[in-house]
């Protein structure tokens, strides 16, 4: 499982409820804990079962340039392909390639998204070009 995460600039990051509040900084880090416990717990009680869901912590890797950004969508997209999973990266039912493409209503930043890519055109264009080859060994 792979998330792809842009964080907000630091004073977007601050609260604004009070002023005592304003000097504290969110934490990502554990607003993310949160997030995946949640996720586990849901899917622990919705398929009956105990225990971790992950098998390891998950890694965090700084994103320091728009181009790595870039590859590391199309990486996302095409990892269940590149591990046998699905033949074709644009098939696979839990990516988000699709609703990045779609007009239909979305949590994600769909249009700073295609933006990166230099819009929808852009976007698929890349995906396809890359599927044939892609450098898998800057990613892993």
């Amino acid at each position: 499982m792979h998330f792809l995460i842009r964080i907000k600039e630091e004073d977007a990051l601050r609260p604004s409820r009070t002023t005592e509040d304003a000097t504290k900084l969110i934490s990502v880090q554990r607003q993310l804990a949160h997030l995946l416990n949640a996720y586990a717990k849901t899917i622990n009680n919705r398929y009956d079962r105990i225990g971790r869901l992950f098998q390891h912590r998950f890694g965090r890797k700084e994103v320091t340039s728009e181009a790595y950004f870039t590859r590391l969508i199309y990486y996302i997209h095409f990892n269940p392909q590149h591990h046998g999973l699905i033949e074709d990266f644009s098939d696979w039912p839990y990516s988000s390639y699709h609703s990045i493409l779609s007009k239909s209503k979305t949590a994600l930043q769909r249009e700073d998204v295609l933006e990166l890519f230099g819009g929808r055109d852009c976007y698929k264009a890349f995906h396809e070009e890359n599927a044939a080859d892609f450098t898998w060994s800057c990613y892993i």
